[in-house]
């Protein structure tokens, strides 16, 4: 069927037309089914209302706003929409993506090629993409978030010890600050904590380092009070190993992590006390370890020098030393002489203790028999050379033996009774061994003599006594 020009029609069952060439309306209401509509050309000037458009429309025109488009209920797109013009909307969800020259959305928000322009606040589950571009964040309150991940750089203002650049919520006097170039500060309160220099130096208290003797350090603290400047090291273990470790050490390398073998006499490390004379920081006292002897795989030698200064000295001259062997000495000692008697002993174990006299330290205090005084005339007196390492091989010495000795009485020598045992830690552990007589007592044989002196004298007086009477007669 052709029709030229129709005013109404009504379909209720599936017709085809051809060659139409206007309608004022075509009506599809009222039937459950509609069978198929083709025509070559369609020209409505009215309203086309059905349930549902199926197919291209890539060939309407005309489609001049909105309003021409309308829909009670929500529409779906299962495709991208491309969009020319403008698109003005309460409210746009998409969950494909949305490419428009120029949209508008509300009032406040515009789209275009040129970016999104919002006078509002725009809220999204996530944003994606770079924000090389984004301008007008004039303070952090522009952007709220619960977790912030940066892929690439941060930027943020200098700050100040009163208003660092980034502070935690609620405390805006405390957080991290940039005093300077290169060097990174920490406020707390609105003072300053603690800094990284610009030479890579920590200092906690100070904002500059103090150098003694032209030395700086890579690490500084300095308070005004006597628990502003100290320092714990504590470590919570159930077992006997674990403690605080302090490493201090050298090697002869050259860069860093190298370890090249160090040498005899180099200085290992050093403790230094300093105290100020008004004008600069002078060193009072030291403790040095000093690598001595040979070097070799798995063992360093050393010797820990102690020194200190003196009201005419500048710097700290040595005073005590203990070798790498363990002997100690005290240089001072000789120089510092006196007329009292030696009071001082060491027993086998290497203890040093003062020797007493005192009755305050005796009890059973009774008179020395003759019989013990008696056996002291059967010790032997010998000549001899010492092979002792600190005794000069070519001099001799008068004395006794000391095993000797003890086989006539035991109270008269030195026993060796334990045996200094090297445990895995490098501590000492002096284990009981089988006593071993190491030296003679000389002034334990004091007592014994005097009492041979004075018995000796009774029998030179009684003697005498005869003797004058003899003479008499």
């Amino acid at each position: 069927m052709a029709l030229t020009k129709v005013q109404t029609i009504g379909i209720e069952t599936g017709i085809s037309l051809t060659g139409v060439t206007s309608a004022v309306n075509l009506n599809v209401t009222g039937i459950t089914t509609v069978g198929v509509v083709s025509a070559t050309s369609l020209n409505v000037s009215g309203v086309i209302t059905a349930t549902s458009f199926v197919g291209s429309g890539s060939q309407l025109t005309g489609v001049a706003s909105t309003e021409n488009i309308r829909t009670n209920t929500n529409a779906t797109f299962l495709q991208n929409i491309n969009v020319t013009g403008i698109v003005t909307a309460a409210g746009v969800n998409a969950s494909g993506v949305i490419t428009a020259t120029s949209s508008i959305v509300g009032s406040a928000v515009t789209i275009n090629a040129s970016g999104i322009n919002a006078t509002g606040v725009i809220t999204a589950t996530s944003f994606s993409g770079s924000g090389a571009n984004l301008t007008g964040l004039a303070a952090t309150a522009n952007v709220t978030t619960s977790s912030l991940v940066v892929i690439g750089v941060s930027t943020v203002a200098a700050g100040s010890t009163a208003a660092p650049s980034i502070t935690p919520t609620g405390d805006s006097n405390t957080g991290i600050f940039f005093p300077s170039d290169d060097t990174v500060a920490i406020g707390e309160g609105g003072s300053e904590a603690a800094r990284f220099d610009s030479s890579g130096r920590l200092l906690v208290g100070t904002s500059t380092e103090s150098t003694w003797q032209g030395i700086g350090a890579k690490f500084v603290v300095q308070g005004t009070g006597a628990h502003s400047a100290n320092s714990q090291f504590i470590v919570n273990a159930n077992d006997a190993s674990s403690g605080a470790f302090l490493a201090l050490g050298k090697s002869r390398g050259t860069t860093v992590g190298s370890v090249t073998t160090v040498q005899s006499g180099d200085t290992l490390a050093r403790l230094v006390f300093i105290g100020a004379e008004g004008v600069s920081y002078r060193p009072a006292a030291s403790i040095d370890a000093v690598a001595e002897s040979s070097i070799a795989t798995n063992t360093v030698p050393s010797r820990l020098v102690f020194s200190t200064t003196s009201s005419s000295d500048t710097q700290p001259q040595e005073r005590m030393r203990i070798t790498n062997n363990g002997s100690f000495y005290v240089y001072s000692v000789y120089s510092q002489t006196g007329g009292a008697a030696a009071n001082v002993a060491v027993d086998n174990t290497g203890q040093l203790f003062r020797s007493t006299s005192s009755i305050k330290y005796k009890t059973e205090v009774e008179d020395l028999q003759d019989s013990y005084s008696d056996a002291l005339l059967n010790v032997r007196p010998v000549w001899y050379r010492s092979t002792c390492s600190i005794d000069n091989p070519n001099h001799s010495f008068w004395g006794f033996i000391a095993e000797e000795v003890a086989e006539i009485d035991p109270r008269l020598v030195h026993w060796k009774t334990t045996e200094p045992v090297v445990q895995e830690n490098g501590s000492i552990e002096n284990v009981p061994c089988e006593p071993e007589p190491e030296g003679v007592q000389y002034d334990r044989f004091v007592p014994h003599l005097l009492n041979l002196i004075k018995r000796q004298k009774e029998q030179i007086e009684a003697m005498e006594v005869r003797l004058s009477a003899l003479e008499a007669q």
